[in-house]
């Protein structure tokens, strides 16, 4: 039989409380509690192969998946379906039950029966353990190549937070065949705790050590559902002094409560006191004027008053905000609105995401795109917020939710904070 190795990872998608387990121990390998081998019994490990290829293992490669230092071991407690395909060590087929050790795992290959599409199964046990791993062999038709963190946005791996407030933040990687992620630590911080919230959006969460000022740093890689790793991808984290005023009661673990300190002490956004407590209002709407205004000053931009924007609606916009939005119709930023043979801006009504992209891309300017992808809701951008959307994203500065853009959805105060701090990570300020 004609032998290629094909360069495989494996993958085990574990929880978070395993992996957490298993690197607070140590990487211990023995006195593992009952529910950790619970979890573990319902663990897969995945590794890919072209078909009429025969797909070669190595403890490596196995010590990887199970997240141990080393294997001494592997005990095969289910052989595939003849159907599907046959394990050899060498040219022997294996049995049900044996034990491979040291050199033996090397030699460990899957020959696939067929010649199409197909997926066989079997399972394992490595290291004496009392539980079984299923192992998945996918034997595809093309080569299906590795996620990579090659292009992720420098906002992205750059995370910034304040002494006892918690940084909410979405690792990212790209698949060139757009296959489903998944996301684990490769390297735990040191001055905090970190927690994946969703393996496969890549939502985390940094809780830093109590008291801590300084640098911090984390490391993740990606996998897909085929075995197929990325290269890892380092976060850098600052954690600064928080000033006391900065304290909102309604964003106590919320995740714009970063952003938020961060615009009102540059004086951007604002909260407002009730009583003893400062109130962002994070869930409330924002207006077409309230994000172009905000928008702007926090670019830099500062605008002289006016007596008219030239709007039909003039008399419906604030004196305060009229220098800024004549500014942006200038510069082309904002265009308004036909109706009844009149251009209105209409500044009261909500903004959706898709203007806010639209207008925050015509601020900053368009990004070069270096790779374009694909979300749930995709079909759903109009096509004149397209390029925006696929701009800031590839700046980092707009991250999708479960998924999607949402490019509908009209922006709260808890967004636009986001949106305009990545924006000011971004430009530099």
């Amino acid at each position: 039989m004609k032998k290629i190795l094909w360069e495989m990872m494996l993958f085990l998608g574990m929880t978070a409380a395993l992996v957490t387990g298993a690197h607070a121990a140590g990487e211990q390998e023995t006195a593992v509690s009952p529910a950790l081998y619970h979890l573990a019994a319902e663990t897969e490990m995945h590794v890919a192969g072209l078909c009429g290829d025969e797909v070669a293992f190595d403890s490596q490669s196995f010590a990887r998946a199970m997240n141990l230092s080393s294997i001494e071991s592997v005990v095969i407690t289910r052989l595939p379906s003849s159907a599907e395909g046959r394990l050899f060590v060498g040219s022997s087929p294996v049995s049900e039950g044996q034990v491979l050790t040291g050199s033996h795992i090397a030699r460990l290959i899957y020959a696939q029966t067929g010649t199409g599409e197909s997926t066989g199964t079997f399972e394992v046990a490595v290291n004496g353990a009392p539980y079984s791993v299923t192992c998945r062999v996918h034997m595809l038709k093309e080569v299906n190549y590795s996620p990579t963190v090659a292009t992720v946005p420098a906002v992205s791996l750059a995370l910034q937070t304040y002494t006892g407030v918690n940084a909410y933040g979405v690792m990212r990687a790209y698949d060139p065949e757009g296959d489903r992620l998944t996301y684990e630590i490769a390297e735990y911080p040191v001055h905090g705790t970190l927690e994946i919230t969703d393996a496969h959006t890549g939502a985390y969460v940094y809780k830093p050590q109590s008291g801590y000022t300084g640098n911090d740093s984390f490391r993740y890689i990606a996998y897909d559902q085929y075995g197929n790793y990325s290269a890892g991808a380092t976060v850098s984290v600052r954690v600064e002094e928080k000033r006391a005023k900065a304290t909102f009661s309604d964003m106590q673990n919320h995740p714009a409560q970063v952003a938020a300190i961060r615009l009102t002490g540059a004086g951007i956004m604002s909260g407002m006191q009730v009583g003893n407590g400062y109130y962002f209002y994070p869930e409330k709407t924002v207006t077409r004027a309230e994000f172009l205004v905000t928008a702007m000053k926090a670019i830099g931009m500062q605008c002289a008053d006016v007596a008219n924007t030239g709007y039909a609606d003039d008399a419906d916009i604030p004196q305060a905000m009229k220098g800024y939005i004549a500014t942006a119709y200038e510069k082309g930023y904002f265009k308004g609105f036909e109706q009844d043979g009149k251009l209105c801006f209409r500044p009261d009504q909500p903004i959706t995401r898709s203007e806010a992209a639209v207008v925050l891309s015509n601020m900053i300017g368009y990004a070069k795109l270096r790779v374009s992808e694909t979300f749930a809701d995709s079909d759903s951008i109009p096509a004149w917020a397209s390029e925006a959307f696929d701009s800031l994203h590839s700046l980092g500065i707009l991250d999708s939710r479960d998924g999607k853009l949402t490019p509908n959805a009209q922006l709260t105060r808890a967004d636009v904070a986001v949106l305009l701090s990545k924006t000011r990570q971004v430009i530099g300020q």
